[in-house]
């Protein structure tokens, strides 16, 4: 279920497809936890203005961690979805469902955008 998990151009039983995006989205929320505390924290200790950083006029480190944890969660839905188009074929499905998932990131978030990525690991 989890072998060859950071191998983009295995294909993939539907079983190692859910083993797949279990492994992306733990490491999607550790990675963009750390990010956005970094950056949290960076601006807490330079004294910097964070709410404006982010360009949303919200206040508190937590408001500002989950502004920033959306452009993280586009930005790491983005690089997976590259990854995984750089060594799969490029059918028109593959590249919908590439396109798909980004959507779905800036709509939703990462957990349910990395299910059209998921199923792109079936594919060849």
């Amino acid at each position: 279920m989890f072998s060859q998990i950071f191998d983009f151009s295995v294909r993939r039983t539907p079983l190692n497809a859910l083993g797949w995006y279990i492994v992306f989205v733990v490491l999607g929320v550790l990675l963009v936890i750390a990010a956005a505390g970094l950056i949290i924290a960076m601006a807490i200790v330079t004294g910097g203005n964070l709410s404006s950083a982010v360009g949303t006029g919200m206040s508190g480190p937590f408001k500002s961690g989950v502004s920033i944890g959306e452009y993280l969660n586009i930005a790491y839905t983005s690089i997976v979805a590259i990854l995984l188009l750089m060594k799969k074929q490029k059918s028109p499905l593959n590249v919908a469902l590439y396109v798909l998932s980004v959507v779905l990131s800036i709509l939703l978030g990462a957990i349910p955008a990395l299910i059209p990525l998921a199923v792109t690991t079936t594919r060849p």
